[in-house]
């Protein structure tokens, strides 16, 4: 009777070992639910009428629920095949259950960069709307980035459909494209006049490595102005030899990032399911544990009582 207590303890603490696996296991990607599985630096999530509260790793983001991120801060979401990499001073958002579409996941982005890997499906499935434009993908990979003077997105892999929520304007980007809207001048747009307020709210498309138009401009008249008076026609021609390799490089540094960024993408979808595969045999290892200490507490009970009737019928075999 001793035994009793202390074997129903030890089957207790097994079950809880097994309980949180079967749940990692067990869970729905369809829900509308985003884990927060890597984390590095300092993030809040806010809740309409609350306080906001520090976010750890192993958090659950729900519907309806606000993250921020704040200087040098990475952190990943996952949900289902689905990844964010969320990177400092970002603000996104989830849609509330009554938003929630069946099927369709949702992402509010208000500002900072994000990184997102979306699963392959043969319909538009996962969208990621900004102020300024709604990004609608069937599985991809592509980068968001938003502060007080652009909004740009960038398609590493697959294609995305852009639409300018600002002007009639629909187009789809391929790899190694990305699309940039000017919204500095957003906030002021009441003193424009109509030409120029329709030029602000227009996205501009580039090629991979093509210099965006006005970086270029800055660059030409930054150039021009640091252009000693005495300046020979070959100082000249050196310095757009000068130029014209800096823009090569800047186009190989961007074709290496993206290659980076796709196999590092491509790495983490061949390991996440190998993962899944250690969860499920660690399960099957926790249930075969389980399953031997019932054994063995089982024949130490049988045991115990042959050993009892042992010696009760020793004992009347001796007149005891």
């Amino acid at each position: 009777m001793r035994k009793m207590p202390l074997l129903s303890l030890f089957f207790g603490l097994i079950l809880c070992l097994i309980q949180p696996a079967l749940a990692i296991d067990d869970a729905d990607a369809s829900e509308p639910f985003w884990h927060i599985s890597k984390m590095s630096g300092k993030a809040w999530i806010e809740v309409p009428g609350r306080e906001p509260m520090r976010v750890q790793r192993n958090r659950t983001l729900y519907p309806g629920q606000t993250l921020t991120t704040a200087d040098r801060t990475r952190l990943q979401l996952t949900h289902g095949k689905q990844r964010i990499q969320v990177g400092s001073n970002t603000v996104l958002s989830l849609p509330t259950f009554a938003e929630t579409e069946p099927g369709h996941t949702k992402i509010y982005q208000w500002r900072g960069t994000t990184h997102l890997s979306v699963d392959k499906r043969a319909i538009k499935h996962f969208s990621v709307e900004t102020p300024y434009m709604v990004a609608a993908v069937k599985g991809t990979q592509f980068t968001v980035s938003i502060d007080d003077e652009r909004a740009d997105l960038r398609v590493h892999e697959g294609v995305v459909e852009v639409k300018n929520k600002l002007a009639d304007q629909r187009v789809d980007i391929t790899a190694g494209q990305s699309v940039s809207m000017k919204v500095a001048a957003l906030g002021v747009t009441s003193h424009l006049n109509s030409a120029s307020q329709s030029q602000s709210v227009r996205m501009s498309f580039l090629d991979r490595g093509e210099e965006h138009p006005e970086i270029a401009a800055k660059r030409r008249a930054a150039e021009s102005s640091n252009m000693p008076n005495g300046t020979t026609f070959l100082d000249a021609i050196i310095s757009m030899l000068l130029g014209l390799f800096a823009g090569l490089f800047a186009q190989i540094n961007n074709i290496l990032q993206s290659s980076v960024q796709v196999v590092a993408g491509s790495v983490e979808q061949m390991i996440y399911p190998i993962f899944g595969k250690v969860r499920n045999l660690e399960t099957i290892l926790l249930w075969a544990l389980a399953a031997i200490v019932v054994i063995l507490g089982a024949g130490y009970g049988l045991y115990r009582r042959h050993k009892r009737k042992y010696i009760s019928v020793d004992l009347s075999r001796s007149g005891i």
